[in-house]
């Protein structure tokens, strides 16, 4: 069967076995060969994982659609980064791979993945769960639920090196411009009305676990 010729489901259950084998492997070369060797291969990751989030798209959707919000979260960065506005003063290291203006590539697309599965996420639980037809729920439920993914995010980033904040500590209104970058993301991907990309949310949710398995590794 051509590559041509795979269904969806297909490619969804085959990009998920993928992300789990990554996660989990990655969980492994942590405790085998220590966080730098972990490290030195997030940059792949996310690449990867940007790949198989776009070959997990529906054909009449262009990938552009995304480009505002990687535009969004790049400016978001580069604003803190040279500014210290918006999410504070911090610095990146060299960890996540080619820089522009001093801010990862890699960052800018890892805004449109999270975001995009915070919102599959959202929209499930409020059409679905809850039965409420409300964007205004929508959109902020997936800023929050963004934020809670940097909240467990952040001490793993920092332990790798990926970036350090000033004076070490992060700042709270760091996770409330997170919600605010977030939500004015999610309000974007509402309006598209696009299918959603339900390999997001298997990242998402792969990714938080992640996350939460080296907190408990590292401690």
């Amino acid at each position: 069967m051509s590559i041509l010729t795979i269904t969806t489901k297909t490619k969804l259950n085959v990009s998920i076995l993928i992300t789990i084998v990554i996660h989990a492997g990655g969980l492994l070369a942590l405790q085998l060969w220590g966080s730098d060797f972990l490290a030195s291969l997030s940059p792949y990751n996310l690449l990867l994982m940007a790949l198989l989030f776009s070959w997990n798209e529906e054909k009449n959707v262009s990938i552009l659609f995304y480009f505002p919000i990687v535009i969004l979260g790049f400016s978001a960065e580069w604003l803190g980064v040279h500014k210290g506005w918006v999410f504070g003063n911090y610095a990146y290291s060299q960890v996540l791979g080619f820089s522009f203006l001093e801010v990862p590539l890699i960052i800018g697309v890892n805004w449109a993945l999270v975001v995009s599965g915070c919102f599959v996420i959202s929209h499930y639980l409020v059409k679905q769960v809850l039965k409420v037809d409300s964007a205004f729920m929508v959109v902020v439920l997936t800023g929050m639920l963004a934020t809670l993914f940097d909240f467990v995010m952040e001490p793993v980033a920092i332990h790798f090196n990926f970036w350090q904040w000033e004076g070490g500590a992060i700042p709270i209104y760091n996770y409330i411009s997170w919600w605010a970058v977030s939500t004015l993301a999610a309000a974007w991907l509402y309006k598209l009305k696009i299918k959603p990309n339900h390999f997001a949310v298997a990242l998402v949710v792969a990714q938080f676990l992640f996350f939460i398995g080296i907190i408990l590794m590292i401690k």
